[in-house]
């Protein structure tokens, strides 16, 4: 038995002299935690060397490490949430990346120079979340769309030991969240949260050279894309694209996305004719077609002539036709998917943002009121939200929605599909509201959204918000 000395650092070397007959022996050396070889086996190795005699025969040993845990580690992403014993949450589509660190009795990682432990990975539930390996002890997840609120799968990572035990980490968990995007048009930044408000921590680098975003879009794919409009102060509109974690992608079609004036609260369609970017253009009264490099598509003479100031897009799958918000004529267009005005419905003052709900097939509009905008006559009419019905785009679901507050200003608006829940940008008021899908004012967990403020300097001006799956 050798007591090492108390020191610091990896690998320690440590050297004793032991009489030994001249010929082959087998040595076995096992390293503990405790002075005179007690406590927990903490390394072994076994090997068998020829000494020969009448020679200081000099043997080295690399002790390896004895497989007593196993830790999960999360990558450095700011869109994985939890621990080991809560598990965690994917957050948006793409694919993440986890660490199982082999760990001693005393919760050492094991490292080189002796062998690392191999471990697997395996999924518990079938829930078509599937870890596949990515280099030594690495394996990536990707949840699916989950068919209803969130898909939740158990993972289970093992190995054995030295003396070929087997060890299981315990309790490790994933499920799926769709995540929140919202453009803040004063702080001149695109802010990401999970289903529940909490902010995601995006990397330093993310969305960078954002100015004045108003508009959100969702293009879906591994990992997808945010495509955001930006209004430069109304000087230099366009359109960029990001990935979820706010890398660029940029379009790669020529002149992508000229020729527009003041863009807004676009949309994407995955339509019969293929994918599409539909892109409402405030100052022209158009609304303008693109494929995903950015190029825009011929549409026949007259077709997609919207009203007044068109503002907000939604796209609805189920009758593949396009509703768009017109803000100078207080109207809601309704268009086949080839451009073709179908008909329109007179809306409240100054509608905004809409959105489609697929779970029961209507859409729901934000209208800015009249409140304190002296341009216009007659009698003032209080900011609000109001559920329409598929075709023909008529209001309903009159009582729901109901809010009094003159000082708000509800811009963009968004379906959570899998919570079944409507969440709003409201300007005025620098918040994020939610509604169940009939109306009733959902209370938010505490913290929600805390990072759209109205103390900060600039304070947040929320405009668009985007959920993406």
């Amino acid at each position: 038995v050798v007591d090492a000395p108390a020191a610091t650092g990896s690998p320690q070397t440590v050297t004793t002299v032991v009489p030994i007959a001249a010929g082959s022996h087998t040595f076995v050396i096992g390293e503990y935690d405790k002075p005179g070889g007690a406590g927990n086996l903490l390394g072994q190795v076994t090997q068998t060397n020829v000494i020969r005699d009448g020679y200081l025969n000099d043997v080295a040993f690399v002790v390896n490490g004895q497989l007593a845990k196993i830790a999960i580690q999360p990558p450095a992403s700011g869109f994985v949430e939890g621990s080991l014993a809560a598990g965690f949450t994917l957050v948006g589509p793409g694919p993440q990346t986890f660490v199982a660190v082999p760990q001693d009795a005393d919760g050492n990682t094991i490292v080189a120079p002796g062998a690392i432990p191999q471990l697997t990975v395996t999924s518990a539930s079938p829930t078509g979340v599937t870890p596949r390996p990515a280099g030594g002890n690495t394996f990536t997840l990707q949840a699916p769309v989950p068919t209803q609120d969130r898909a939740y799968v158990a993972i289970t990572v093992s190995g054995a030991d030295l003396s070929g035990k087997t060890v299981t980490a315990p309790n490790f968990g994933v499920n799926s969240s769709g995540a929140f995007y919202i453009a803040d048009y004063a702080a001149q930044k695109i802010r990401a949260f999970d289903e529940f408000g909490t902010p995601l921590k995006l990397p330093a680098t993310a969305f960078a050279g954002i100015t004045n975003p108003e508009g959100l879009a969702y293009v879906p794919g591994n990992p997808g894309s945010v495509i955001v409009t930006q209004t430069a102060n109304f000087a230099a509109p366009y359109v960029v694209g990001f990935d979820p974690s706010g890398n660029p992608q940029p379009f790669t079609a020529p002149s992508a996305f000229a020729g527009l004036s003041r863009p807004l609260f676009l949309t994407y369609g995955a339509t019969t004719a293929g994918g599409r970017l539909f892109v409402p253009d405030y100052f022209t009264n158009a609304l303008s077609e693109y494929d995903a490099t950015g190029a825009q598509l011929p549409a026949p003479a007259g077709m997609f002539r919207t009203g007044l100031n068109p503002v907000g897009a939604a796209y609805d799958p189920n009758d593949n036709q396009l509703y768009v918000t017109n803000d100078g004529s207080d109207t809601i267009g309704r268009y086949a998917i080839d451009g073709t005005f179908l008909n329109s419905t007179s809306g409240n003052s100054h509608p905004m943002g809409i959105a489609y709900d697929a779970n029961n097939k209507s859409l729901y509009e934000t209208y800015g009121g009249t409140e304190g905008a002296v341009t216009d006559m007659g009698t003032p009419q209080t900011p609000g939200i109001q559920q329409i019905s598929e075709a023909p785009a008529a209001v309903s679901n009159p009582g729901g929605f109901a809010n009094a507050k003159t000082t708000a200003y509800f811009t963009g608006i968004a379906v959570d599909p899998y919570l079944k829940e409507v969440y709003v940008a409201d300007a005025g008021d620098t918040a994020i509201l939610a509604f169940t899908e009939s109306g009733m004012a959902v209370t938010l967990p505490a913290g929600a959204f805390s990072t759209i403020s109205a103390t900060a300097n600039p304070p947040s001006n929320p405009m668009a918000i985007l959920f993406a799956p």
